[in-house]
């Protein structure tokens, strides 16, 4: 699947009721290897910011665990793909953080009102629809310039 599919498959997700954090790895399943079911029921509780807690966007928190199931490390002995992966997080952590300046769902929320501005998605509020389509253009990015083999 290509950048904008992918993108166009989370937005889809979304529509259809998921949370952003399960919009995320439903549209990321392939390259986590995760069947539908099991993409939805692992990312369940993130959304909301955590449960509903308005913390960490579950869109970004979705995308560490993309980013770990397609490159992360399974023992404390893979000191490098330990070191890679933090170092892939924090990148995405950072873009994230300079296009909006707050990554908890509270602070996005009031950052960004939608004020009079028609819904992009019907019951999405449209910093959700544009922090969700921003993340996943930039881990699709992130995981295409990979030169570790673990490319979507």
């Amino acid at each position: 699947m290509g950048k904008q599919e992918t993108i166009d498959a989370a937005l889809e997700y979304l529509r259809k009721g998921y949370n952003c954090s399960q919009a995320v790895m439903l549209a990321f399943k392939e390259s986590t290897g995760l069947d539908d079911k099991t993409a939805a029921l692992v990312s369940s509780s993130f959304g909301g910011g955590m449960g509903r807690t308005k913390g960490r966007c579950g869109a970004l928190s979705a995308s560490y665990m993309v980013l770990g199931m397609s490159g992360g490390y399974a023992s404390p002995s893979e000191e490098e793909k330990k070191s890679a992966l933090y170092k892939h997080v924090r990148e995405l952590t950072k873009k994230e953080e300079d296009a909006f300046k707050v990554l908890n769902c509270n602070e996005l929320l009031v950052n960004y009102p939608d004020g009079d501005e028609p819904r992009l998605l019907p019951g999405r509020k449209n910093i959700c629809v544009k922090f969700v389509t921003a993340t996943v253009g930039d881990l699709y990015d992130m995981l295409n310039n990979r030169t570790d083999d673990k490319r979507v």
